[in-house]
């Protein structure tokens, strides 16, 4: 059966990788058989809502209104850089970014900011703000950081000069609604919420960056008796005292709701002044002008204002599919988070972030073999050229589990396609199925992603392919070491421009693809899963032509060709065979260790003259610095520092210290490795099956796990 993916052009992502093994290595130009195929506009992963959908849901940012929250709310956090640059607000602003893009799920968004003096509300207030202090040096630092930020996650921003970003944002809400459209205005600034009505929510912060509650007209009423449509006409009465602007002295927020509540506008409650207590009477009547001001002072301005004003077109006649997220580079993604430290959140935008829309594009088959021998001929067909693209998944996370699908390359590159099997539908006979297969993979070089992963799992099917000639997690590893993992999805996304992407609407009798985790090594596949396998090795060959480029570019395809492909060979034979580990004799070991701990344990007590904690530094500083009056060298921020280099020069001042260094030696020698090797041995194989890192240290050392 053929199942058609698109690839549409996206943002642009870093990506991940794979290992193989091998000797006969060479460019890909050189393949034989091999025409580099040119780059196609396309790709998979999970299709976004068609044309037929509802309208979207647009999320409208109130720039200065959640940086400044942002700021103050992680003020006491001390966040800074290692070398010194404050990021509190550049951290919360964008942490309260991917919220709401978790929240509501949708990839249309803007961002406003005020620039410059609100002329026109200064002309009805002047002392407007006038109280605020010039903003600290450390948010004025960030404002900088936040718009780059807002740069590489290509988000729309909106400024105009002179015009505060309520207007603006008043302004996109209701041309936005108008269409049919969804605004969620995130704010930290109530006024907002003249806005709130069918079509327009508001996100407010309550307390820090992530406690919010989101209005919609019931909210409002139920908040303060009244709907939004009354809201500028409290906002008067009340006035703002965080922006300097009085309302009626002796009136708080309790009896200006109750005053709206029970007469409506402001209006209706100076004609109904004789019914009020004296001293309100009086106070609204001396007030009236001023509230009548205060409340054309709060009113957000309209798109016919705004246009007087001068503003762009791109403000006054904004669209929905205007405020699309743009196209990303996922390197510059990565250095400029990695410039802030912000790892986690890093982490987050690869879960939270919504994909954004297809453009349209080209599709690829994946061909779902229906027998073994159909298999066979597909295997012989992709191998004929002596380099074989494939992707290979099973049940079990580990590698070293055997294949339950695969996916082969046809030749002709990209636009050929691909041929993917699943074991348990082909007759439920593995080793006929292997078989068909063992001899044409024997014959050809691999290439794929995570070609070590790939190596040790056709290992389990006694499969070893002649070598490897290209693994893309390793190529891009080459072009950017410093950038830690290397999903097969980012890099599509980097290179090509493309998202892995599901055809919305399948053509009939073709099958639906469900790709959660393209680049991944899936567990217990879900339907469709085995062609997004198929999706994958298209991805590969396409991906392997640009990154070749890249490293002749940069020198680097040498140090693939005769390092990494050959250590990522030598590496699967090494994770296969194991490191053989004696247990019993661990186990004497770790009992002889153990013994020898209680007894320094004992000495250390009498020393001390009283039983302790060991290993708790708050006990062994009121031991040492306390009851022995021992002389510290080295304070930390908890207190005088007990760590391995201080101990070692108080070692000749007391027996003790002897004891405590000697007790830590064999404690960690017994937790690290006597204690801590044996569950770890393979109960198959008596062995121990490390799994090493290629593409992790940026120094270009293997790392290791498990």
């Amino acid at each position: 059966m053929a199942s058609r993916y698109s690839c549409a052009p996206w943002g642009t992502w870093t990506g991940m990788g794979v290992s193989s093994i091998g000797s006969l290595i060479g460019p890909l130009s050189a393949w034989p058989g091999h025409s580099p195929p040119a780059p196609l506009p396309y790709y998979i992963s999970r299709m976004p809502p068609s044309s037929k959908t509802a309208a979207p849901t647009v999320l409208l940012l109130d720039g200065h209104s959640l940086a400044y929250r942002a700021f103050f709310a992680l003020a006491e956090a001390d966040l800074h850089t290692t070398s010194g640059q404050p990021t509190n607000a550049v951290y919360g602003f964008t942490s309260m970014l991917i919220k709401a893009w978790q929240d509501h799920k949708s990839r249309y968004l803007a961002v406003a900011f005020d620039r410059g003096a609100p002329l026109e509300r200064l002309a009805i207030r002047p002392e407007y703000k006038a109280q605020r202090q010039t903003p600290p040096d450390e948010f004025r630092q960030q404002v900088g950081l936040i718009r780059e930020v807002l740069k590489v996650l290509a988000v729309p921003v909106f400024e105009m000069d002179n015009v505060e970003a309520d207007d603006i944002i008043h302004v996109l809400g209701s041309q936005l609604a108008a269409e049919g459209a969804t605004a969620v205005v995130v704010t930290a600034d109530r006024d907002f919420f003249q806005m709130v009505g069918p079509k327009v929510r508001v996100v407010m912060n309550r307390r820090g960056i992530s406690d919010t509650v989101t209005y919609d007209e019931a909210a409002v009423r139920q908040r303060y008796g009244f709907g939004p449509e009354r809201y500028l006409d409290y906002a008067a009465l009340r006035g703002d005292p965080s922006d300097n602007i009085d309302g009626v002295p002796g009136i708080g927020e309790k009896t200006a709701a109750k005053l709206i509540q029970t007469y409506g506008t402001l209006e209706e409650i100076f004609e109904h002044l004789d019914e009020l207590p004296p001293k309100n009477r009086e106070r609204l009547g001396e007030a009236r002008t001023r509230l009548l001001e205060n409340r054309e002072f709060f009113r957000f301005r309209s798109r016919e204002e705004l246009a007087a004003h001068g503003a762009p077109v791109e403000i006054l006649d904004v669209s929905a599919k205007d405020l699309q997220m743009g196209r990303w580079d996922a390197a510059e993604v990565r250095r400029l988070f990695d410039s802030l430290e912000f790892r986690t959140l890093y982490e987050r935008l690869g879960t939270d972030l919504p994909a954004a829309a297809p453009q349209g594009g080209l599709f690829a088959e994946a061909v779902e073999v229906a027998s073994v021998d159909e298999l066979q001929a597909a295997a012989r067909e992709a191998a004929r050229s002596g380099v074989v693209t494939l992707r290979v998944a099973g049940e079990r996370a580990h590698p070293r589990s055997a294949p339950t699908s695969l996916a082969l390359g046809m030749p002709g590159g990209a636009r050929a396609g691909a041929r993917v099997a699943r074991l348990e539908n082909l007759g439920g006979d593995p080793e006929a199925v292997w078989a068909a297969i063992r001899e044409p993979l024997a014959s050809a070089r691999l290439a794929t992603h995570a070609s070590k992963d790939a190596l040790l799992r056709l290992a389990a099917a006694d499969i070893e392919p002649a070598g490897i000639a290209m693994d893309t997690e390793i190529a891009a590893y080459l072009v950017d070491p410093a950038r830690g993992s290397y999903p097969l999805d980012e890099l599509v996304a980097q290179y090509l421009g493309r998202e892995l992407r599901l055809e919305a609407e399948p053509v009939e009798g073709q099958q639906e693809l469900l790709l959660d985790a393209a680049g991944s090594d899936p567990g217990a596949p879900e339907p469709g899963a085995d062609l997004a396998l198929g999706a994958e090795v298209v991805a590969v060959s396409e991906l392997a032509t640009l990154l070749e480029k890249e490293l002749v570019e940069r020198g680097a395809w040498d140090l693939l060709v005769d390092l990494e492909l050959p250590l990522a060979a030598v590496l699967a034979r090494v994770e296969l065979a194991g490191v053989k580990v004696d247990t019993a004799y661990l186990a004497e070991l770790s009992e002889a260790v153990g013994d020898e701990l209680r007894a320094i344990e004992h000495e250390i007590y009498d020393h001390a003259g009283e039983p302790f904690n060991i290993g708790s530094p708050p006990q062994l500083r009121r031991i040492l610095y306390e009851k022995l009056a021992l002389k510290p060298t080295k304070r930390t921020k908890t207190g005088f520092s007990t760590d391995a280099s201080v101990l070692e020069s108080l070692r000749e001042e007391h027996p003790i210290v002897d004891a405590i260094l000697r007790y830590r030696e064999r404690s960690k020698l017994k937790s690290t490795y006597l204690d801590a090797l044996p569950p770890l041995v393979d109960a198959g194989t008596g062995r121990l099956h490390c799994r090493f890192n290629q593409t992790v240290a940026s120094t270009g050392r293997l790392s290791s796990e498990s």
